[in-house]
């Protein structure tokens, strides 16, 4: 009896109903590298980020009588979502037996093109340099436009403040700018008086010039 054993992973894009069935042999891939070339290849038609479903699962083909094994559900099995996993299998089940069917009809052991290992991650540490380029780009755009607005800001603080005379913020600001008025007060007194008195000093000096005679 000759026992075939296969991988298989569903995958659904965000917007849409539709379900990815992919299959590959089980010696020398895992499930990571055919979800890996299932969104490869569905870049290629679509820019809907696709999303796996249901885990890890096995197909099984004892000549011609073929099983699928789902992981088994993280429920109670008299809960309501271990009963709503099991009819998810159940619609699931002969739609990944037809397709294992019409993939062996066409003579492929792969519903799809699978990368190798070395090659995913290559072309994941790719994309991971690319995203990383992009984001210190965009942080370094940021940077530039945080950098003019808070020299804007400041320019019009200044300006504000040249504007609008601001008062005294703490209680020692407070005294000062009162000493210094009683100053300006006191000053401008002195030069009041001195003008006054500077008024009537100049009469007296031209009467006595009107009278004076000489030595």
């Amino acid at each position: 009896m000759e026992i075939k054993r296969y991988k298989v992973v569903c995958s659904q894009p965000r917007l849409s109903d539709e379900i990815y069935i992919d299959i590959a042999p089980d010696g020398g891939i895992i499930h990571d590298q055919i979800f890996f070339s299932r969104i490869q290849l569905n870049k290629q038609f679509s820019n809907q980020p696709l999303s796996r479903l249901f885990g890890s699962i096995y197909l099984q083909d004892s000549n011609g009588d073929i099983s699928v094994e789902f992981p088994k559900p993280q429920a109670r099995k008299d809960s309501p979502i271990y009963q709503g996993v099991m009819r998810q299998y159940s619609f699931l089940e002969p739609q990944i037996a037809e397709t294992y069917r019409k993939m062996k009809q066409a003579g492929m052991e792969s519903t799809l093109f699978v990368y190798g290992v070395n090659e995913m991650f290559e072309m994941s540490a790719e994309k991971n340099a690319e995203a990383e380029a992009f984001e210190r780009r965009r942080r370094e755009k940021m940077r530039k436009i945080e950098e003019q607005t808070s020299k804007t800001k400041s320019y019009k603080q200044k300006h504000n403040a040249q504007l609008t005379p601001q008062g005294p913020q703490t209680p020692q600001e407070e005294l000062r700018l009162k000493k210094a008025q009683e100053f300006a007060a006191i000053r401008e007194r002195r030069i009041a008086g001195e003008q006054k008195r500077a008024a009537d000093v100049i009469p007296a000096w031209l009467r006595f010039q009107k009278n004076y005679s000489g030595d």
